[in-house]
């Protein structure tokens, strides 16, 4: 999964090359809410899976 995060990071900036600075600007936002976003929802998963072992 971190991985995958990188890699999109990584498309992200490799758009902006062809992207005017707002345009990125609103990408780059996009693709850090979207990353937090997964981020979040691993945490709760993992916190699950404990929840679930302690059971």
């Amino acid at each position: 999964m971190v991985k995958a995060l990188k890699v999109l990071k990584g498309h992200t900036k490799e758009a902006g090359r062809f992207l005017g600075k707002n345009e990125y600007m609103l990408l780059k936002k996009g693709t850090q809410e979207s990353i937090n976003a997964i981020e979040s929802n691993i945490d709760r998963a993992d916190k699950s899976i404990e929840a679930l072992i302690k059971e």
